[in-house]
């Protein structure tokens, strides 16, 4: 039988569609992923935590594996990192604090190589956890 056929034969009901009630969204930090090339990962945290203004470095790791801090020294660790800042006090964090950590990480020669937001959406985090956090 020929498609054209079949549409007289078969009808297609619909709901109409209804958009959804917006999500509160908050945010509360960001991952910026580094290519660092060192060993010592407290001495790329020390650098980091430079840039601490409001939000705070939390987490740093590599291929998934926490690594900072309490970190496992015989972890193979290659040169892209996530290191992770949120915000302290449970508020939301600032857009204005993550390009200002952005120019901080120019200004310590740290390459950032992408971000990424961290939100919750009506009060449920909309991010994964970092192992051990």
């Amino acid at each position: 039988m020929p498609i054209s056929d079949l549409a007289k034969v078969f009808t297609l009901l619909l709901p109409k569609y209804e958009r959804k009630k917006a999500s509160s969204k908050v945010l509360k930090g960001v991952d910026v992923f580094v290519d660092w090339k060192g060993q010592e990962v407290n001495q790329l945290a020390s650098s980091l935590q430079k840039l601490n203004n409001g939000i705070s470095l939390t987490m740093i790791t590599n291929r998934g594996v926490k690594v900072w801090p309490n970190e496992f020294e015989e972890t193979f660790c290659t040169d892209h990192w996530r290191c992770r800042y949120e915000i302290v006090d449970e508020k939301s964090v600032s857009k204005e604090s993550i390009p200002s950590l952005l120019m901080g990480a120019i200004n310590e020669n740290i390459d950032v190589i992408k971000t990424e937001n961290l939100y919750e959406f009506d009060g449920v985090r909309g991010f994964s956890l970092g192992q051990g956090q």
